[in-house]
């Protein structure tokens, strides 16, 4: 038990280090383009910071253990909706905004997708089809980002040029910035392996089932990233950059993550903790989505609702399925 504890607590010691590096070198690659924040947390911050959410799920579904993997997904959207989110919005000094045009597109395909896994998990499988299907769909949404990006960054050159103003270039040299993120990523592709050992290890040395361990300890572990991400975002007043991350991350969590994994190898889990888990998320989702495109400043009390919603979703899971 001490051995898992301590890789465990290590693994993602290292998970944090490297992912920091990594989201630091896209975040730095990023910074000389013109582009609007919130795409580029949907775009590149979202894809690093969801990083060790992938690795943990697709090597815990080549490994055999589909639970976890569906776990850790769905975990990780609960946890940042609520916990990443909500901990951003209480910590903001002044309530933020974030741009509602922009966001409506990402917001109705993250509510669309968490449905669509729902319909897809109710026979307790998850089949190879069914992930090359959201495999399928995030292509397309891929394509969408790249190409509002292009327009945004076309439409600020010429406004530039007819300014005549001059945007200053990135600090750091392109090499420095691709080392950091090379090296990131093998990180987070190792420690996460050791995370799924040590995972697997305490769920049996408690009884525990490993999609509960997934949806809680694992799940928590990987949003660190983007629970850090958000609350010094919001801390800067880059709200955009916070909302963003969580849209970007929630939306690959669901068809990058889980159709990696289930493409890799068939997810499966018991009926009763799909509806409840899968239900959860869906109106996490619906909850976290409704604060972003209705309420005009993001406040505190909206960041306290997010985080008393991901103590009751803890709550339950421990009376329903852990006791």
């Amino acid at each position: 038990m001490p051995l898992y504890a301590l890789t465990f607590v290590g693994c993602f010691a290292i998970l944090l280090f490297c992912g920091h590096l990594f989201v630091s070198g896209a975040a730095g690659i990023a910074e000389a383009t013109h582009i609007p924040k919130i795409l580029i947390g949907t775009l590149l911050v979202s894809i690093g910071t969801t990083l060790p959410e992938l690795a943990v799920s697709v090597q815990s579904a080549i490994l055999g253990h589909s639970n976890l993997a569906l776990g850790n997904a769905i975990g990780s959207v609960v946890a940042d909706d609520s916990l990443a989110f909500g901990a951003a919005a209480i910590l903001a000094p002044l309530p933020f905004i974030v741009n509602r045009k922009l966001l409506k597109p990402s917001a109705l395909l993250l509510l669309g997708s968490a449905v669509l896994l729902y319909a897809f998990a109710l026979n307790g499988t998850i089949t190879r089809v069914e992930g090359a299907i959201f495999l399928f769909i995030l292509a397309g949404y891929f394509a969408w980002l790249v190409t509002s990006a292009r327009s945004h960054r076309k439409k600020a050159l010429q406004e530039e040029q007819r300014l005549k103003l001059r945007i200053p270039e990135a600090v750091q040299s392109k090499t420095r910035l691709v080392v950091k993120f090379s090296v990131g990523l093998l990180g987070v592709l190792i420690s996460s392996r050791g995370i799924i050992w040590a995972a697997v290890g305490i769920s049996r040395e408690f009884g525990i089932s490993e999609i509960v361990i997934g949806l809680t300890v694992v799940a928590i572990g990987t949003s660190l990233p983007e629970i850090a991400t958000c609350a010094i975002a919001v801390r800067k007043n880059e709200g955009d950059i916070a909302a963003g991350d969580i849209l970007g991350a929630d939306i690959l969590n669901i068809l990058w993550i889980i159709g990696m994994s289930a493409v890799a190898h068939p997810l499966t889990a018991a009926l009763r903790t799909i509806h409840f888990y899968c239900l959860t998320m869906v109106a996490i989702v619906a909850l976290f989505l409704s604060i972003l495109l209705f309420a005009r400043r993001i406040k505190k009390i909206h960041g306290g609702i997010l985080f008393v919603a991901y103590l009751i979703f803890l709550s339950i899971s421990f009376f329903a399925f852990i006791r």
